[in-house]
């Protein structure tokens, strides 16, 4: 969490520090660190007509030293323990060493979703029938006290979902 806060307000005053400085160039400029190529420079230097400013080096006040980074092979999923939850769905690849997205779904005691990432459930624009099959797919989870009850529930959701588009 200490690297997030670091992050965001590094970032944050970079993109406050950009503008201050674009401001008196009098040049718009919209700047997101998100948006920035791995390519771009950590030190990038603006040339000014002022000759008692020749040039500015943004990244000047923003190096931090005293973290030291180390580069090392891992595989592994780490979770935020923030609150007690019913249940959390991790979808896996039938291929092995597939790379498939993070999608998940955690669910709160009282079976409402918590979380939920990388599902159209909650994406704008996503076909309502994607939606309403997902939401009955995860809905069917929570049903069952045993794994072999929670998948035959979800397969019977699924068989139904089949046989409406079959012809």
């Amino acid at each position: 969490m200490e690297v997030e806060g670091i992050v965001c307000t590094i970032g944050s005053t970079i993109i406050k520090r950009t503008r201050e400085i674009v401001e008196q160039i009098r040049r718009p400029l919209e700047l997101d660190t998100c948006v920035l190529p791995a390519t771009f420079p950590e030190n990038y230097i603006l040339i000014t007509r002022d000759p008692l400013h020749p040039k500015v080096v943004i990244s000047y006040t923003f190096n931090k030293e005293k973290y030291l980074y180390e580069f090392r092979s891992e595989n592994s999923i780490v979770f935020e323990i923030d609150g007690l939850y019913l249940a959390m769905i991790l979808p896996a690849s039938k291929e092995e060493r597939k790379r498939i997205e993070k999608p998940y779904c955690v669910f709160n005691m009282d079976g409402s979703i918590a979380e939920l990432k990388y599902f159209e459930v909650k994406c704008n624009g996503e076909l309502q029938l994607i939606k309403i099959f997902q939401a009955s797919v995860f809905e069917a989870f929570l049903k069952g006290t045993t794994l072999e009850e929670c998948y035959n529930n979800v397969a019977t959701i699924a068989d139904y979902w089949l046989d409406m588009f079959r012809f």
